[in-house]
């Protein structure tokens, strides 16, 4: 079970690359999440636009470190599509990782939802690749044995709807 006893929690929200039993455990992706390839408004790749995932095979790539679940499903897809990374920094945090890009450090790949501010601000910079895609679910899942309370159905209710409303926004 991915979370200790039933009685301890009611529910979790994760990636859908994760495995859940679907006998064991009711879960619902209520959100996908498009990861991209970002970079700095000074660097080589805005003038391009979008790029093939071998364009950027020389540039230091900014990465969480290992036993992330973020970084592990970058490199399961990267692997997929039988492409690597060569020059990898691994930085402990989402926020380290964004301001190691603004500052010119690197490039790397994160969920748009995580970088739309820099996004509508100019500090970062979206490149489409033209070779390979990323994006992941993120869903809620609990036992199917653990009662769910009145107030945690209608929390995932209004998250439901709040997915909505950023699927929407995380598109533009």
């Amino acid at each position: 079970m991915p979370f200790g006893d039933t009685q301890e929690l009611e529910f979790l929200i994760m990636s859908d690359h994760i495995y859940l039993d679907p006998t064991e455990y009711h879960f619902d992706t209520f959100l996908i999440d498009p990861l991209v390839l970002i970079c700095s408004p000074e660097h080589w790749l805005t003038e391009k636009k979008h790029c093939r995932f071998s364009d950027i095979a020389s540039e230091v790539f900014l990465i969480k470190p290992e036993h992330s679940a973020t970084r592990d499903f970058l490199l399961d897809r990267i692997q997929e599509n039988n492409k690597e990374l060569k020059n990898v920094m691994e930085i402990n945090s989402l926020e380290g990782i964004k301001q190691g890009v603004i500052h010119g450090l690197g490039i790397s790949i994160l969920s748009r939802l995580s970088i739309m501010q820099e996004l509508k601000s100019g500090l970062l910079c979206e490149i489409a690749f033209d070779d390979i895609q990323f994006s992941r679910g993120i869903r809620y899942f609990y036992h199917k044995e653990k009662y769910i309370s009145p107030a945690t159905k209608n929390f995932l209710s209004v998250l439901q709807s709040q997915a909505q409303i950023l699927t929407k926004d995380i598109n533009k």
